[in-house]
């Protein structure tokens, strides 16, 4: 019966009251009603009388566009029911998400002729929402998107083969500015940089920290050279210069990488990564501070990408090798010792050399199994060479600061002298100078424990690094190498000359030896003679050996 219906529909009204959802009916004039005070009383409207336009009004200005394609969707399409989620102004002046559902009835000519509906407040679920993509996408200090919104963006760019660029920036010199002031200062500074990057930047581009001091644009539409030169030089005049933090001043410099797109790349890590050697590349040599990825850097950005994912297999593939060089004792003229030296000869790339695959090797810390595969290589080698010639011979291993950092070091170290069966005595590990060394008391307790065991310490490299005396009071060290390039200026710059015989002078004091590195011909051997220096290294003796010549080398040398 009727008073059946308004009954039921009494006491479903009264469930709608005590709700969080409102109940509206709208009818093809565009005539609203509005059911449930508790909820819509918290708008500026007239529940019984109003109308679509003023229930529009209070949609936020970037929703209402998607508001009206989806009625229009809706009402066009003859939809029997629809969806939609978008914020509305309280009479608070604050703005809460609403999803509204509805179901619709249309007349034979398809014109809407009745709405029924229900609003519910979801601002709790898109704040929680929210907050989860912020944490998944957003980097905490800067505001910007992070390097996993990147990866994700990428995928789809690269799928789609999109055209743009790549935009790969970072800060010159940022880690000294932290260690110089500190990381709240740092992170100032990085603050500041986004800042003038995101006012920089037009709509077609999205902005991205994706480590410490680094970020990328990427450009999300079809863009000239010339036009992305100009972008990139206007991007670079935004950040660099003085910025000013209180009472500090710090200059700020940036190295650009850019590769246009697309780009035959599979994963978004290889395209970033080129983007990175790119840049890298130009710090290294080019003045104007950004580069393009093109034919003329490919070989090198290429070769770089190969050491940078491609040292750990060439272990595997033992495409990694050991010379060694003699060196030789400036009194009696004998082989005393060799230096191990690796070497990697690529099946793709060739030879590469250590000073370009080294660097490469610490910053991803292959360096520790690079280390290890060295140091056991080179036990193996004196163990055979001492039994074969019955001479107490050493063998020299250049460290990493890399590996002296690592907690086990000495253990490890200590492990493959037992492991292999040699004297400790017949090992020496080259350490290069270094600012960790001074304040590290870890790695000095390290270099103490070997020095005790026999493991012989020499400093390496004097004269081209940070040279500080508390290294010769501090470190256990039994021998000093100078550098190549020092003893080569020694041979003609007389003020050099006495510096390196005033240090020979202070190390026999201290009961240390020195070793020359670099010498060519018999006028350094005498000069180093003079010098007083104890042993010699370098082509006029020997290039280095592969194992099977340094055997033969010394064999000669002691027949």
């Amino acid at each position: 019966s009727i008073d059946k219906l308004n009954d039921d529909m009494r006491r479903m009204l009264m469930l709608f009251e005590v709700s969080n959802e409102g109940l509206f009916e709208m009818d093809g004039c565009g005539r609203i009603r509005f059911y449930n005070s508790n909820f819509y009383g918290k708008f500026d409207i007239d529940c019984k009388e109003s109308t679509l336009e003023e229930w529009q009004s209070l949609i936020h200005p970037e929703d209402r566009e998607t508001f009206d394609m989806a009625l229009e969707d809706h009402t066009k399409n003859r939809l029997l029911s629809y969806t939609s989620q978008y914020k509305v102004k309280t009479k608070k002046g604050n703005f809460i998400w609403i999803e509204a559902r509805g179901i619709a009835e249309f007349d034979e000519e398809g014109q809407m002729t009745l709405m029924l509906g229900s609003h519910r407040d979801i601002t709790e679920h898109k704040i929680s929402e929210n907050r989860i993509y912020n944490l998944a996408y957003i980097d905490g200090l800067t505001g910007l998107y992070n390097r996993s919104k990147l990866d994700e963006t990428l995928i789809m760019n690269i799928s789609m083969k999109s055209p743009g660029a790549l935009i790969y920036l970072n800060i010159n010199q940022f880690k000294l500015v932290n260690d110089t002031y500190g990381d709240e200062t740092g992170n100032r500074v990085l603050i500041r940089v986004a800042e003038r990057l995101k006012q920089r930047l037009s709509e077609n581009c999205m902005l991205f920290r994706i480590h410490a001091d680094e970020f990328a644009v990427l450009v999300t539409e079809a863009i000239s050279a010339g036009a992305l030169k100009d972008m990139v030089k206007d991007m670079q005049a935004a950040i660099e210069g003085r910025v000013t933090l209180k009472d500090k001043v710090i200059e700020v410099s940036t190295s650009v990488g850019v590769c246009m797109l697309p780009m035959d790349v599979a994963m978004p890590e290889e395209l970033i990564q080129r983007a990175k050697l790119t840049m890298r590349y130009g710090r290294q040599n080019k003045e104007n501070r950004y580069t393009f990825f093109d034919t003329s850097v490919e070989k090198s950005v290429m070769q770089e990408l190969h050491m940078e994912t491609g040292i750990r297999s060439a272990l595997e593939a033992n495409e990694l090798y050991l010379n060694y060089q003699p060196i030789i004792n400036t009194e009696i003229g004998e082989v005393t010792s060799f230096e191990a030296l690796v070497r990697w000869k690529s099946e793709k790339w060739g030879e590469i050399y250590p000073d370009e695959f080294i660097p490469v090797a610490e910053r991803t810390l292959d360096i520790i199994d690079i280390g290890m595969f060295v140091l056991e290589k080179s036990c193996e080698f004196i163990k055979s060479i001492r039994t074969e010639t019955q001479k107490a011979l050493k063998v020299s291993v250049n460290v990493s600061v890399v590996q002296l950092v690592q907690s086990d070091f000495a253990e490890r170290v200590l492990g493959v002298v037992d492991k292999v069966g040699i004297d400790p005595s017949a090992l020496v590990l080259e350490i290069t100078e270094s600012l960790t060394l001074d304040a590290n008391e870890d790695v000095l307790g390290r270099l103490e424990k070997l020095d005790a065991s026999g493991v012989a310490i020499a400093l390496d490299d004097f004269g081209t690094g940070y040279s500080s005396l508390n290294n010769f009071i501090t470190i256990p060290m039994k021998s000093l190498k100078v550098d190549r390039k020092v003893m080569e200026k020694a041979m003609s710059n007389d003020a050099i000359n006495r510096f390196i015989t005033s240090v020979v002078k202070l190390c026999h004091e201290m009961e240390l030896k020195v070793v020359a590195e670099g010498i060519e011909n018999e006028d350094m051997v005498e000069k180093a003679r003079i010098m007083k220096v104890d042993f010699l290294q370098g082509y006029h003796y020997s290039r280095p050996l592969s194992e099977d010549d340094a055997r033969a080398y010394i064999l000669k040398k002691q027949g």
